[in-house]
């Protein structure tokens, strides 16, 4: 009987994340984040929002030129580059959720194939039991605690089932497809871990801050009041507002670069934290696979008990776990320090 059971515990030790997705159409991350920057009904939106600021903005520009009012002009580029803002928010919010989705898809896959191995082994324990019962070395109230063992399992598969669909639903409504899910996550991705030189990504991000060109366009629209104030021989108190207002504009700019600066080098920092815990999370995986193996030859040699054996199982399950979600966490970190220094993910 220890044979077969163990021959079960073997199978449990396959992870096959990959689980059968029906005719569902297997993605990478970044084939699906190409998808959903496509697809997705929200990105649409957003970027017909961005089509008609544009269409205002060179409405205004026309308009301005036609007047000749710099300030006007000024102020219409400005408008433009909040729109253009708030696009890239939209556009980073989506991708964010798209991540996390494209993982809960795997962490459900995961999840299922757990409870799946886990009702192979208390039904083939209660058969056991079973047979004992039948020889007179097993009480019926063991038989009773072993089905009832298997009704739970049965119940945290169908939980683990339904789970894992609403996860399929979830990922593919981000992608703009709806009913029968299309596509599914492939593989977890295997990260190259980028390395990044600290100086060169911060002058990066600064030359293609959206955020630092708006400040610096307000500081050009205060520069112009001043000037047409003065021009205009406006009263002592609004040339001095003016002028207090350019000040503000000035240390607000330079606040914003500073901030950056610090956002950069410590978003840089937890990358290279983050890609740690990885591999840190990867040797535990050998840790657990070691001791498991272990766990196996012991139970062989009547040295385990059923329970020790499956905590072997649950230990290198969690760190497999543990690993996705590193893998996870890695990704939504990846994509918010590529965003935030002026690059896609690839």
């Amino acid at each position: 009987m220890r044979t077969k059971l163990l021959i079960a515990s073997v199978i449990i030790i396959v992870f096959l994340l990959a689980l059968p997705t029906g005719a569902a159409e297997p993605l990478s991350l970044a084939e699906y984040l190409n998808l959903v920057s496509q697809q997705n009904l929200e990105l649409q939106l957003a970027q017909v929002k961005l089509e008609r600021a544009d269409l205002l903005y060179q409405r205004a520009v026309a308009v301005n030129l036609a007047n000749g009012s710099k300030q006007a002009t000024k102020q219409a580029i400005s408008d433009y580059g909040q729109a253009q803002a708030v696009f890239a928010q939209s556009r980073g919010t989506v991708l964010q959720g798209a991540v996390s989705a494209y993982f809960q898809v795997l962490l459900a896959q995961q999840d299922l194939e757990i409870q799946g191995n886990r009702l192979n082994l208390v039904q083939e324990r209660r058969e056991i039991t079973d047979r004992k019962v039948g020889k007179g070395i097993a009480s019926e109230l063991e038989l009773l605690q072993a089905t009832v063992a298997v009704q739970r399992a049965k119940l945290d598969y169908e939980r683990a089932q339904q789970t894992y669909q609403e996860k399929m639903l979830s990922f593919n409504l981000r992608a703009g497809v709806s009913g029968v899910p299309q596509y599914g996550p492939a593989q977890p991705p295997i990260y190259p871990i980028v390395k990044y030189n600290e100086s060169v990504v911060v002058e990066q991000a600064l030359g293609n801050s959206q955020q630092l060109r708006r400040g610096a366009e307000q500081v050009e629209l205060a520069e112009l009041a001043v000037a047409k104030a003065e021009a205009e021989g406006v009263a002592p108190l609004a040339l001095e507002l003016a002028k207090t207002e350019l000040l503000q504009a000035q240390l607000e700019a330079k606040l914003q670069k500073q901030q950056l600066r610090a956002d950069v080098q410590g978003g840089l920092h937890t990358l290279r934290a983050l890609e740690k815990e990885i591999a840190l999370t990867q040797l535990d995986i050998e840790v657990e696979k070691a001791k498991y193996m272990t766990a196996q030859r012991q139970y062989t040699a009547g040295l385990l008990t059923d329970g020790e054996l499956t905590q072997a199982v649950t230990d290198l399950w969690e760190a497999q776990r543990r690993e996705l979600l590193a893998k996870q966490n890695y990704a939504l970190q990846l994509l918010k320090f590529k965003e935030l220094i002026g690059e896609e993910l690839e």
